[in-house]
């Protein structure tokens, strides 16, 4: 049995593995789990600065067996909060000279948030990292570098209606042509869409 952080938690602690001092913002329940994922987010050497205005910690329970997951068991509730999200953000602007985020869509974020996050990150110089599902890529718009996966990405260009080819002869080139389409559209300087074992493609709109 293992319990590791999941989400931008993951994201947080593999930057620490390369020497990065993270600051972890997010929401937990007043729980046991909620704890123990403060635990584990402050042994990884990070700075967690997690709000408890959840019902209960947002846990996912893999079941794996000689190396395949079987089955995946996620417990969690969506919650939606603004000012004291943004209040955890002001607390830690002044400390950082990056920003990740990593939307998972499960309510911690919002527009006006994305909005006010841009904000504060362009008027200090600081690069904006998005990866996020499709449904919220819109909120980031203008920031540095975006990550979606190629399912992610063709589904984003669906929503803006840009016509793709039918076909592509490999994941890869799919990939590229979805980063370059995506770099205009999102008005960001750079787009990485992951194409699994394929590999991923990256597009500042001029190179890809």
């Amino acid at each position: 049995w293992q319990s590791r952080p999941g989400g931008a938690g993951n994201v947080a602690a593999n930057l620490a593995l390369m020497g990065v001092t993270p600051y972890v913002l997010g929401t937990i329940g007043d729980d046991a789990d909620g704890a123990s994922l403060q635990q584990l987010l402050a042994d990884a050497d990070t700075h967690a600065c997690l709000l408890k205005t959840l019902p209960q910690t947002t846990v996912k329970t893999r079941i794996v067996a000689d190396g395949h997951q079987l089955a995946r068991i996620d417990r969690e509730v969506r919650g939606v909060l603004h000012s004291s999200a943004l209040a955890s953000v002001l607390s830690v602007i002044d400390h950082v000279q990056a920003v990740v985020i990593s939307d998972y869509a499960k309510g911690f974020l919002s527009p006006q948030l994305a909005y006010e996050i841009l904000g504060l990150s362009q008027s200090r110089s600081l690069p904006v990292f998005v990866d996020t599902k499709p449904d919220n890529a819109m909120w980031y718009s203008g920031a540095d570098m975006y990550k979606l996966n190629l399912r992610e990405a063709l589904e984003v260009l669906d929503r803006l209606r840009v016509l793709h080819p039918a076909a592509f002869d490999t994941p890869l080139n799919a990939a590229a042509w979805a980063a370059q389409s995506l770099v205009p559209r999102l008005l960001a300087k750079a787009v990485v869409v992951t194409a699994g074992a394929a590999g991923a493609a990256y597009s500042d709109g001029a190179t890809t």
